[in-house]
């Protein structure tokens, strides 16, 4: 271990101190403001810099379309009798926005919410030559809506539940084609009792269209997907911030006892707005300064999510969203935590979801994710819910990442 005592206490603390003074933070609401404030504040006494700088995007849009696209589905299983082509439509438009805002996290429905405006917040650490490459620790300063059904079903059963839904238009959109192909006529006709006709005569569509309702109505929780609140989000990820800021203490430490200074690696410190809104903040930030990226190389170790000490790893790839991370960035922090310093540590993908290291690494720039939660065993109750408060944080996880950081720091300023 490279750290003296005392960086845990004063990680564990600023988390403490951000959830009981601002408490949630929505995306793009005055609570984030105030966290990123309070988060500057801290940087201003450890960098050589900070900036403020504001963020755009639709905080709701990202899982906000998920009551409407269930209506579709309930729609488009009452219109199959009625006419197999608008059950097609609706499945179509349902799957599609599915896929796309909460697949591949794409704006594509969110100009139908309102407008928030965030604010990323970050500080500069000089080296002591000239810069060759910039290491960009980051957390998120927004904590997520409450995910009701994964809240109330613990465990697997939200993620169970969820699947269904997906399943379930899939599979009323292939019932459909086929009926549409192969009845004699269409069926316009609104009448009760018509209707009921059609069902009793269905033949086997009856008995398919009994397993929709069936999973239809296994899947109503997910009408009510979100909370309007947000949760507190100690760890879902004061966790990141705090460890970043841990990574700019340390540095100001050593330097005024003239202990390890950067040679030719600039320090970006950064907390981002808008990660549980669908990595808006970052994909924003990137935008911006993507040119001045080339002047030269830059990475990203970006932290997301740390209570578990006992579940620490370094993330591959992120599935859903079709990240790969960068194999070397991956192999050095795997290499550092688990062989150089001796913590259980392991390599994992992420099967869902998205962390802020995704939106760099689909762009081609270098970046990874570390993370210390027990996501291979199922959804912890704190994820996303109201138990994510800072009493679930096991602080030696703290003290492990911010140890690997300033080891990876270390090792990688010294390749230049």
């Amino acid at each position: 271990m490279v750290l003296n005592s005392g960086y845990k206490e004063f990680m564990f603390g600023f988390i403490k101190k951000v959830v009981d003074t601002v408490g949630p933070r929505e995306s793009g609401g005055a609570e984030e403001k105030e966290a990123g404030l309070m988060l500057e504040e801290e940087l201003k006494k450890y960098c050589d810099s900070t900036a403020r700088e504001d963020a755009a995007y639709h905080p709701r849009a990202f899982v906000g379309f998920i009551p409407y696209a269930m209506i579709a589905i309930y729609l488009s299983i009452a219109f199959f009798w009625v006419n197999p082509l608008i059950s097609s439509i609706l499945c179509v438009a349902a799957l599609a926005v599915t896929l796309t805002e909460f697949g591949r996290y794409m704006e594509v429905v969110d100009f139908l919410f309102p407008k928030r405006v965030g604010t990323n917040v970050y500080g500069r650490i000089k080296p002591k030559e000239e810069i060759k490459q910039t290491v960009v620790f980051s957390g998120h300063l927004d904590s997520a809506y409450q995910f009701n059904v994964w809240a109330w079903f613990k465990a697997y059963w939200g993620v169970i539940i969820t699947v269904l839904a997906i399943v379930n238009v899939l599979f009323v959109l292939v019932v459909s084609l086929i009926r549409m192909v192969t009845i004699e006529g269409a069926f316009w006709s609104f009448n009760l009792g018509n209707y009921i006709a059609l069902v009793g005569s269905g033949g086997v569509y009856r008995y398919l269209w009994y397993i929709m309702v069936a999973v239809g109505v296994v899947t109503l929780p997910m009408l009510f997907f979100l909370n309007r609140r947000s949760v507190p989000g100690a760890a879902d990820n004061m966790s990141g911030i705090a460890i970043s800021l841990g990574v700019a203490k340390y540095l100001d430490d050593e330097k005024k006892k003239g202990g390890f200074v950067p040679k030719k690696t600039e320090v970006l410190i950064m907390g981002v707005t808008g990660e549980e809104a669908g990595l808006r903040g970052m994909r924003r930030w990137l935008d911006r300064h993507e040119e001045e990226m080339k002047e030269h190389p830059y990475m990203l170790i970006n932290i997301d999510t740390v209570f578990d000490f006992e579940a620490m790893g370094v993330i591959e790839k992120e599935v859903s969203i079709g990240a790969k991370h960068d194999p070397e960035l991956v192999d050095m922090i795997y290499n550092i935590a688990a062989k150089d310093l001796g913590y259980k540590f392991k390599r994992a993908d992420l099967p869902f979801g998205a962390t802020d290291a995704a939106e760099w690494s689909r762009r081609g720039h270098r970046a990874t994710n570390m993370l210390a939660a027990p996501f291979d065993s199922g959804l912890p109750p704190n994820y996303h819910t109201f138990l994510d408060t800072y009493d679930r944080i096991d602080a030696r996880s703290l003290e492990a990442m911010l140890d690997i950081c300033i080891t990876f720091l270390k090792k990688i300023d010294s390749q230049v």
